[in-house]
């Protein structure tokens, strides 16, 4: 099982960039992977006993409920399947924390083989009194599947458990950055990623040259639960530990931290808001 819940949002524009910033929507959405159970039956209760089915979207393989999650709420969900052990698991949706602002610029620097590095900076409030959890994915274009490469120099990311002191060196390419206010206060801040913007190489005989097409650039800024922050760190932290040494066998294993009872996997929540803006073509 690899499920995760969200609650999505609905855009709306201003001078010609996109934010989310309204109360969700939409219905609790539960998605698997490429190799989901479409005969299982799936329930979600809520803290006042509510039950809810959920039905198999075959368009987008995921399981669907005509319900509205609610911020600092938990939710069991039950997965019953012939021939499989019964899944029981349980998670918060935890409060949406609101963008104040974001800069993005699709180019800053050059990295060594010669690729554009784009940068943003997200300023948000991280509320009081509460334990949050964050994460950061960077996509070309908001309903792009695939995340941008991420790194990050900003002490908040770098500190995190999971991301090596040589992260540059390293085989792997992380596509979402994780984090969480336990090393700073709450109150008003500011987090800064990088990300690959993608170029191409023009060759002809008077010139030569890299160029970034126009587009868009999306950040999507998360807040996770606890469960949802511990298997996505973990899983960074396995995935960087083999990239490097450990491909000669001198790094211990790491283990992935689910919560699923019964099974392996996450069911973790989140609310996500993002940021979009178009830029124009960059010669460089």
């Amino acid at each position: 099982m690899g499920g995760r819940f969200n609650c999505d949002d609905l855009p709306w524009s201003r001078a010609g960039d996109k934010r989310s910033d309204c109360i969700c929507p939409t219905p609790a959405k539960i998605q698997y992977n490429k190799d989901t159970i479409k005969d299982a039956l799936v329930t979600m209760t809520d803290e006042n006993g509510q039950v809810v089915k959920l039905v198999f979207d075959s368009l987008y393989n995921v399981y669907r409920a005509d319900v509205v999650p609610g911020s600092n709420q938990t939710y069991v969900l039950e997965v019953i399947c012939d021939s499989f052990p019964t899944v029981v698991v349980e998670d918060v949706l935890p409060v949406k924390v609101a963008l104040d602002s974001v800069q993005i610029d699709p180019f800053v620097r050059v990295d060594n083989l010669g690729a554009a590095i784009g940068q943003a900076i997200i300023y948000f409030k991280d509320p009081l009194k509460s334990e949050n959890y964050y994460e950061v994915e960077i996509t070309p274009g908001y309903n792009n599947y695939s995340g941008l490469v991420v790194s990050s120099e900003d002490p908040v990311i770098t500190n995190e458990f999971y991301y090596p002191e040589n992260a540059e060196l390293q085989n792997f390419s992380p596509h979402r950055l994780l984090f969480s206010d336990q090393s700073f206060g709450s109150g008003q801040k500011v987090i800064t990623v990088s990300f690959y913007s993608g170029s191409s190489y023009y060759c002809s005989e008077d010139e030569s040259y890299h160029r970034i097409s126009e587009g868009y650039i999306t950040v999507k800024f998360r807040s996770v639960s606890k469960n949802y922050y511990t298997y996505f760190a973990s899983y960074l932290n396995y995935m960087f530990n083999i990239s490097g040494e450990a491909l000669l066998g001198t790094v211990e294993p790491v283990n992935i931290m689910g919560n699923v009872k019964g099974g392996y996997g996450i069911f973790g929540a989140y609310q996500e808001v993002y940021y979009q803006t178009n830029f124009e073509g960059i010669k460089y």
